[in-house]
């Protein structure tokens, strides 16, 4: 299981998010695979804060860095795959 493919190459091509209503679409689509990126709620965290309708939208240098970041995981996400069970595996395991 991994992400399609041509869903990221979009994401690649779509320029930095100018308003609220285009990182809320940035969001939704990295948040549908949210099971592929480690950590993704520390990482979206200050970008779902700057959606918050009394929150004016500014990207800071921070928020950048984890913009970029996060689409970095997206377009480099693992794919999940079944384990073999004849050779050595390290399951990971995320609660």
């Amino acid at each position: 299981l991994g992400i399609d493919k041509n869903k990221v190459a979009a994401v690649l091509l779509k320029p930095m998010p100018q308003t609220k209503k285009e990182m809320k679409s940035f969001l939704g689509f990295a948040g549908y695979h949210r099971k592929h990126t480690k950590d993704f709620a520390k990482l979206a965290k200050s970008l779902y804060k700057l959606c918050d309708q009394q929150t004016v939208y500014e990207m800071t240098e921070e928020r950048v860095k984890e913009y970029e970041e996060l689409k970095n995981y997206l377009t480099n996400a693992p794919f999940l795959l079944m384990p073999y069970w004849k050779l050595p595996f390290k399951p990971y395991i995320d609660s």
